[in-house]
């Protein structure tokens, strides 16, 4: 979450240690303990998550008025490291902050990628896709062997992304080849692995320095090998 500006007011919260704040505090199921410490401080507490501001509420009046009511100074996106690294500086339209950037990239989004006649001209290659998928499907089923409906599905959504996106298949019969499909698979679900890590370099800046896991290291491997990537199909 965003730091609070102001501190002058908090809302009650647990004791928390010099550096880590809250953190120590948390364990392998967090929204457990933010549960409990709603209910021993009060519907909505403040926790301090190393250098990050944060508040946590059990009240339905109070989400209500958070989503619905004061949406606007709650939507924004925290600024991670992962999201720096791997969507060119939070400047991706998903993941960049609320204000006249993303709404401008938004608006270009959906008048050149997802307006209805973009969508519609795209819909021969999804019709033979779905068309790939039934046949994949069933000759799969002549082996007499379990399909793995998990691999088929993800290859039929990932084609239809890389039609769109790319202009070309990775799986499949006019596909552009087992090891280039693999790569980029592989590349895929590392960049979405690390956009949906929680890691603690975004709450305690000295843990960057130290990056015993190496999780830094990965974004920047993958950060250049997914700009390799767009500049092949450019």
């Amino acid at each position: 979450m965003k730091s609070l500006q102001s501190k002058g007011r908090l809302p009650p919260g647990p004791p928390r240690w010099p550096i880590f704040g809250n953190l120590l505090q948390l364990g392998p199921l967090p929204h457990r303990d933010f549960a409990s410490f709603c209910e021993k401080y009060g519907p909505l507490v403040y926790l301090r998550l190393g250098s990050v501001d944060a508040i946590t509420t059990n009240d339905p009046e109070i989400i209500r008025e958070i989503l619905l009511r004061q949406d606007e100074v709650f939507a924004s996106r925290p600024r991670t490291l992962a999201a720096v690294h791997l969507a060119y500086g939070c400047g991706d339209v998903a993941l960049a902050p609320l204000g006249p950037q993303w709404k401008r990239m938004r608006r270009i989004c959906m008048e050149h990628l997802l307006s209805i006649k973009r969508l519609e001209s795209f819909a021969d290659h999804r019709a033979r896709e779905a068309h790939h998928l039934v046949q994949d499907v069933y000759d799969r089923s002549q082996t007499g062997k379990p399909v793995n409906l998990r691999q088929v599905l993800g290859a039929f959504s990932m084609n239809n992304v890389t039609r769109m996106l790319l202009g070309k298949q990775y799986f499949g019969i006019e596909s552009a080849g087992p090891q280039e499909a693999m790569e980029f698979m592989h590349i895929t679900h590392e960049l979405f692995w690390l956009l949906g890590l929680i890691y603690l370099g975004d709450y305690l800046p000295i843990w960057r320095w130290l990056d015993p896991f190496g999780c830094e290291k990965k974004m920047r491997e993958v950060e250049k090998r997914v700009d390799e990537v767009s500049y092949e199909n450019n």
